[in-house]
């Protein structure tokens, strides 16, 4: 379970297992579990995981840089489960919604009853979810300070501001990242300072003959109105603050450096008179 980097908002909660690991079986094991859980956001990850043999005759996986990725060509089944919001914190909502799923992981896997699903007034199969395959990745082109403009979980036109990034102090703006499809947006970077090709936001492409991708999609596009205007002032406020730590920075810096001098200068005399002495 995972909630996001420490600078990564997400949502809503979702499951992901890996659509390329090295075994046919493992992956459809994998995509079961997931899909049980019972979350309405299922994501396949598309990272490509590949094996091959050294001079020893010994067996590498590239790729395989997380625990569910090294479980998965490990032949063990995995999924990850990403908690809402995102920035290594969660909700209420979200361990409750965790905490179900892990219920029907565990009966499905016939490690529990399912009278224990029952006990938790909750069905052993549950509604069908959005598989999603397809997310596209905005990547900072430069080094700057990034200001997001859209809440994750809101439904997004091709063309979209999704924020935009200003050089380090905040007067030019020198990248604006678009929306590069209709899609969700599943993650965002909440930290002003980036470094080129940081990822700044990530939009999932929905399952447009699915009933729940229709529902996340009505729900996304009536959080769009709100989340713009509401990070528009959030992001203005966010610049202030970064603008300000770096002023505050400056000035403590220009402040201490002429006493942290003097203070050397004073050491370094009382140091050699005593030297003097000694002699």
């Amino acid at each position: 379970m995972h909630s996001g980097d420490g600078n990564e908002q997400l949502g809503p909660i979702y499951t992901g297992y890996y659509g390329k690991a090295v075994s046919d079986s493992v992956i459809q094991a994998s995509k079961d579990m997931a899909f049980v859980f019972g979350l309405d956001l299922v994501v396949e990850f598309q990272w490509e995981v590949q094996q091959y043999q050294d001079d020893h005759n010994s067996i590498s996986t590239t790729g395989a840089i997380w625990a569910g990725s090294a479980a998965a060509v490990g032949g063990i089944p995995s999924i990850d489960v990403d908690m809402a919001p995102g920035m290594g914190s969660t909700r209420e909502d979200s361990i409750h919604q965790a905490y179900q799923g892990v219920l029907r992981v565990m009966v499905h896997l016939q490690m529990l009853p399912e009278t224990m699903l029952e006990e938790q007034h909750q069905h052993p199969h549950p509604h069908s979810s959005c598989l999603v395959k397809e997310r596209y990745f905005i990547d900072s082109p430069p080094t700057g300070s990034w200001t997001p403009l859209i809440e994750t979980g809101t439904f997004v036109q091709k063309g979209t501001s999704l924020g935009y990034l200003t050089d380090l102090y905040g007067r030019t703006t020198i990248y604006e990242a678009e929306a590069p499809t209709d899609g969700f947006l599943l993650i965002r970077l909440e930290s002003p300072p980036v470094v080129k090709d940081d990822t700044l936001a990530v939009v999932a492409v929905l399952n447009t003959t699915n009933p729940v991708s229709e529902r996340l999609r009505q729900d996304g596009l009536s959080r769009l109105d709100g989340s713009t205007n509401a990070n528009t002032d959030t992001g203005a406020d966010v610049l202030i603050l970064w603008k300000w730590a770096a002023v505050t920075g400056c000035l403590v810096a220009f402040a201490l450096g002429p006493s942290t001098l003097n203070k050397k200068r004073i050491f370094h005399n009382q140091s050699r008179n005593l030297m003097i002495m000694n002699l």
